[in-house]
């Protein structure tokens, strides 16, 4: 798509003219087989391969060492899940978007949405605890243009959010594996995808996918006992 790909902004498209547009029930069982279909080969990898995707875990991890970040074991899984399985959906989304199949587009938007919210979830428990929340969500948002007041649903949306780091934090940090906080978003999505109409069943079900990769490749990130180390900051 070229340039039209880097001005790309999904989430006003999603919820545009055609925010409506829902996948017909005729054809929802083929839908559900292809998006099955996904999950199994990614599943497959760790199950089947398990060297190979430590390989690729590994590399991922020295390549951050190298640059100056090095990741914790939650975040290299997220990264993993962020390049394996949300990235193929935004994939899809963009060619959906510009063939004009505005159903397949926000199906493909829910469940990249719902993949993210458990990526972000982990993201958002290291950055907490690494001291780094405070900075972003001043940036995020309460920077504003000199003499432009911060609104009050802004100042709502900094709350709601730091709530979520401090939970997400808390969550990681009483469980190092990253298996509880993913359980929690997981959870989190489903209650509210019962009284939030905007919350579909593909949100839901993109964060039931997430789930299943993070705990299949999660495993694979633990070393042997003698240098095992669930530190944050390893």
């Amino acid at each position: 798509m070229g340039k039209e790909q880097d001005n790309f902004d999904s989430s006003s498209v999603r919820f545009g003219v055609h925010k409506d547009a829902t996948i017909p029930e005729h054809i929802e069982p083929s839908i559900q087989q292809a998006l099955q279909n996904l999950e199994e080969g990614l599943l497959e990898l760790p199950r089947n391969q398990p060297e190979y995707v430590r390989q690729i875990l590994d590399k991922a991890r020295q390549a951050q060492q190298d640059a100056g970040q090095p990741l914790s074991s939650p975040e290299i899984v997220a990264l993993y899940a962020s390049g394996c399985l949300k990235s193929p959906l935004d994939t899809m989304m963009q060619k959906m978007y510009a063939a004009g199949h505005h159903d397949l587009f926000n199906m493909a938007w829910d469940l990249s949405f719902g993949v993210g919210r458990v990526i972000s979830r982990v993201y958002m428990a290291v950055t907490e605890i690494r001291g780094e929340s405070a900075q972003q969500l001043d940036l995020l948002y309460l920077s504003r243009p000199s003499g432009q007041e911060d609104t009050s649903e802004s100042i709502e949306n900094y709350l709601h959010s730091l709530s979520e780091y401090t939970e997400s934090a808390q969550l990681l940090i009483s469980d190092p594996t990253g298996y509880t906080l993913v359980a929690k978003t997981v959870e989190d999505s489903r209650d509210e995808a019962i009284t939030n109409s905007a919350m579909t069943k593909y949100i839901v079900q993109g964060a039931e996918m997430a789930q299943r990769l993070y705990m299949a490749v999660y495993p694979l990130t633990e070393q042997p006992p003698s240098t095992s180390s669930h530190s944050i900051s390893e």
